[in-house]
């Protein structure tokens, strides 16, 4: 076995376990969520459990992915992006548009954190802008990937 299969074997098997174990942990929340009273507990405990959906989605997808023979994956996980070179510049623009507006959000976001510290013990609105200002760092950080390789296929096609 050459080193690029050995290492793809390696990082299939990792997708399997975490998938495996990920769905083991959805199940405990979604255990726990059915039996817990409190308003306030079950809203924190059905927010993890809507991400652990979608993280369990993201390597299940990674694990089937992962099992075909690369170049056949493009229905589960798609391959990097690649548009149609006339529809880059319009793409790129959007994308830019997207990053600055979720990069004003930041500053936002953290004023508004800053602003509902005081009533972080009375309400979970402190703890909802935190959890939106890691989201809109998410978004920053696929917004600029995109952006990032969107600009290489026009810098490519140009030169």
């Amino acid at each position: 076995m050459d080193e690029s299969n050995e290492w793809h074997a390696r990082i299939s098997h990792a997708f399997a376990v975490h998938a495996r174990d990920e769905r083991y942990v959805l199940d405990r929340y979604e255990e726990l969520a059915r039996v817990v009273t409190d308003p306030g507990t079950r809203f924190l405990i059905d927010l993890i459990v809507e991400d652990e959906h979608r993280h369990h989605g993201f390597f299940e997808r990674l694990r089937s992915s992962a099992a075909v023979t690369p170049g056949q994956d493009d229905q589960i996980v798609p391959l990097p992006p690649r548009p149609d070179l006339a529809q880059v510049p319009a793409l790129l623009e959007n994308t830019r548009r997207f990053r600055e507006a979720e990069e004003g959000d930041v500053e936002t976001l953290r004023q508004l954190e800053h602003e509902l510290r005081s009533v972080d013990d009375e309400r979970l609105w402190h703890l909802l802008v935190v959890v939106m200002q890691l989201d809109t760092e998410k978004h920053l950080r696929i917004l600029r990937y995109l952006e990032r390789r969107l600009e290489e296929e026009l810098d490519a096609a140009s030169g």
